[in-house]
């Protein structure tokens, strides 16, 4: 019932298509996503049946499966919904608490022996850097995916927590312009170039925005709280990710190595609802407009990737 044109346009996004498109598990992930954010707008206002509950748990199982089981906390979210929505405080646990227990169960089938042995370095070297030569030792051990070099490996983050923190916030700012980039399209994971201009990135950006404005019979209300709420997981999602991705990471690298922006498409919508702003709103004659601006915008971008990536045009 709401935000159908946010999802819509996230789906559409270049990066979004290219992920449609994608053999890897990275497609599943995101659509499995977009489904359970629009299960969880349409809870939001006018609660779920029997077939949807059903839908939501087996996608909770398939998340679980997947990126250590980070996507998981997109199943959060359902908790902010009033009980009201669910018909009684009862229901509402059933759900939420089933749909997250089904994610972890998917989680422990497929990521156990990850975060177990993580858990047991956190235990070796708790009170311990990365300078000290029992750290090295472990950190030897955890060796950059299909190479000889030596990794951070994930137990970095928590046993020189204040170094990770200084790692991380320098890898947001310098890879801000390839993390928005790859979100939208202007990237893609086989070449770090620029792939078209970011003048038709940025009407991208704009078509998002202006999709986030309701026609007047999906207009809704959105608390501080769920704001709040909201944006607190983005933030968790975003350091776990960073996280998960120092296997990826050599030991002395500035950046952590391996995150890319499509990894948080499915949170576009998210991100839009913590920007809502119901005061304003579309006639459904305004709405299609702006489909038909997304199509030139996807018009001029076909043009400009096959022009500037195949040397067509």
């Amino acid at each position: 019932p709401c935000f159908k044109t946010v999802i819509a346009f996230t789906a559409l996004l270049p990066m979004g298509m290219y992920q449609a498109t994608g053999i890897t598990y990275d497609s599943i992930v995101m659509a499995v996503s977009l489904v359970i954010i629009a299960l969880f707008f349409k809870a939001r206002s006018a609660g779920l049946h029997r077939r949807e509950i059903i839908t939501l748990f087996a996608l909770s199982l398939i998340l679980g499966c997947c990126k250590g089981g980070v996507y998981l906390l997109f199943l959060l979210l359902f908790f902010t919904i009033p009980f009201s929505k669910f018909g009684s405080k009862k229901v509402k646990y059933k759900i939420c608490m089933g749909s997250l227990g089904t994610g972890i169960i998917g989680l422990v089938l497929t990521s156990r022996n990850n975060y177990l042995s993580l858990f047991r370095t956190f235990l070796a070297g708790i009170g311990k850097s990365l300078s000290t030569p029992a750290v090295g030792t472990n950190a030897a051990s955890q060796m950059v995916p299909e190479s000889e070099v030596i990794a951070y490996g994930m137990g970095y983050a928590f046993e020189s927590p204040i170094s990770f923190i200084k790692l991380l916030c320098t890898t947001l700012v310098q890879e801000a312009d390839r993390y928005v980039g790859s979100l939208v399209g202007n990237h893609m994971a086989c070449r770090s170039d620029r792939l078209i201009s970011w003048v038709v990135i940025i009407m991208f950006l704009l078509l998002l925005w202006m999709a986030v404005t309701p026609v007047e019979s999906e207009r809704m209300k959105v608390t501080i709280f769920e704001r709040v709420f909201c944006a607190g997981i983005l933030v968790t999602e975003i350091v776990g990710l960073h996280i998960l991705m120092l296997i990826e990471t050599p030991i002395g690298r500035s950046v952590i190595s391996g995150v890319q922006g499509r990894y948080f498409l499915a949170w576009v919508p998210i991100v839009m609802l913590i920007l809502y702003d119901g005061n304003r709103t579309y006639n459904i004659q305004g709405k299609r407009r702006l489909f038909f601006y997304l199509s030139i915008t996807e018009i001029a971008y076909l043009y400009l990737f096959l022009n500037n990536y195949l040397g067509v045009g």
